[in-house]
C-alpha cells in the first residue's frame, strides 16, 4: 500500500482529525491531533489492510516542564514569583493592547516598565513562554497556568492561596450544569457566568468545557465574568480564556467591597461586540413573574399547633 492510499484510509476513518500530509518527505508522513493519536494508531495496527506493527519514532514536549524549566533559569537574578507575575503581566497586556485601545497607552507604559527590569537576552525568554503555553492549551481544556503556579510553589500560605486541582473544577462543572441549561441559550442566544473569586480561572474554564460538551459555541454563546483580589491571579484568568477564545470580563477588583481596580477584556469579547450584546441584556425589560395561588390550609389540631409554637425557635 502506498503513503497515499494510506493517507486516503485515515482521512476517510478520522475525517479533520487528519491536519496534514506530506507525501514529498524522505518517509511521508500524516500530521494528526494530538487528541487523536491513540485512536489513529490502534486503526494503523488493527485495520487488516494496513496491519502497522512498528512503531519506528515517537516523541513529544511537556510544555510545562519546559515552562517551569524556562522560569527558573531566569530566575538567577529575580524571585520565581516575579518572573512569573511578569510573564503573566507582559503578555495580557500585549494581548489587551491589541484589541482594547482605551486602555493601552497606560498598559504600554506598564509594559516598558517591566521590560527595564530584564536584559535583551532575558526579555527574548518571555515570548518564548507564550508560546509554549500557547502550544500546551492547543492540547484541550485545562487550567495549564495554574498547575505551573503550584508546581513552581510560589502560592501565598499566607493568604490561603491553593488552586483548585482542574478535575476537581471539571467534577462541579458536571454537578452543577445539566442538559436543562441548553433551551435557555436556545431561547436567550447566550448565557453568562459570574466566577467572584477565579484563582486561576480553572473554574471557567471547566464550565466552558462542560459546555462544549452540551454542544454549546462557548466563543458565541458563553459569556463570563470573573473577579479576584489578586492581580496576578486576574491576569492569570485573562490570559487563558483569551487564548481558548472565551469572551470574557476579567476584573481585578473586590467582590464583596465592589472595588474595582482595573478591566480585562478578552479579544473575543472586543471584536464579537459584547459589550454592546450584555447592555441589551441588562435593558430588556425583566420577565414576566407569575403568580402561583397558595393552597388553603388545612386547619391544624390544637394540639399540633401547641407544639408548632413551641418549636419555633428552632426555625
Amino acid at each position: 500500500m502506498t503513503p497515499v492510499e494510506v493517507h486516503q484510509k485515515v482521512k476517510e476513518r478520522f475525517g479533520e482529525a487528519t491536519e496534514s500530509f506530506n507525501e514529498k518527505a524522505l518517509d511521508p508522513y500524516i500530521v494528526v491531533k494530538p487528541n487523536a493519536i491513540v485512536e489513529v494508531c490502534r486503526f494503523l495496527k488493527e485495520d487488516p489492510a494496513l496491519a502497522f506493527d512498528c512503531l519506528s519514532n515517537m516523541s513529544g514536549v511537556d510544555y510545562l516542564k519546559e515552562m517551569e524549566k524556562t522560569i527558573r533559569k531566569l530566575s538567577y537574578r529575580h524571585s520565581v514569583y516575579t518572573i512569573f507575575d511578569d510573564f503573566i503581566a507582559m503578555s495580557a497586556i500585549a494581548i489587551s493592547n491589541a484589541v482594547d485601545w482605551t486602555q493601552k497607552d497606560e498598559r504600554e507604559a506598564q509594559y516598558m516598565k517591566i521590560v527595564k527590569r530584564y536584559t535583551k537576552e532575558e526579555v527574548n525568554e518571555f515570548p518564548k513562554l507564550l508560546a509554549m503555553l500557547t502550544c500546551q492549551l492547543e492540547k484541550g481544556w485545562q487550567d495549564a497556568l495554574g498547575t505551573l503556579y503550584m508546581t513552581l510553589e510560589i502560592q501565598n500560605q499566607y493568604k490561603g492561596q491553593f488552586f483548585t486541582p482542574y478535575t476537581i473544577s471539571q467534577f462541579m462543572a458536571k454537578m452543577g450544569m445539566g442538559t436543562e441549561l441548553v433551551p435557555q441559550v436556545k431561547e436567550q442566544g447566550f448565557i453568562t457566568m459570574m466566577e467572584p473569586c477565579c484563582g486561576a480561572g480553572t473554574m471557567a474554564i471547566a464550565v466552558a468545557e462542560e459546555f462544549e460538551n452540551l454542544g454549546v459555541n462557548v466563543h458565541t454563546q458563553l459569556h463570563i465574568t470573573a473577579v479576584d483580589l489578586d492581580p496576578t491571579c486576574a491576569l492569570t484568568t485573562y490570559l487563558q480564556l483569551s487564548l481558548f477564545g472565551v469572551p470574557a470580563r476579567v476584573i481585578h477588583g473586590n467582590s464583596l467591597t465592589l472595588d474595582t481596580y482595573s478591566v480585562w477584556y478578552t479579544p473575543i469579547h472586543v471584536l464579537n461586540g459584547w459589550t454592546f450584546k450584555l447592555r441589551r441584556r441588562e435593558q430588556q425589560p425583566p420577565a414576566a413573574i407569575i403568580e402561583v395561588a397558595r393552597p388553603v390550609e388545612a386547619p391544624i389540631p390544637e394540639g399540633a399547633r401547641r407544639m408548632t409554637i413551641q418549636l419555633s425557635l428552632f426555625d
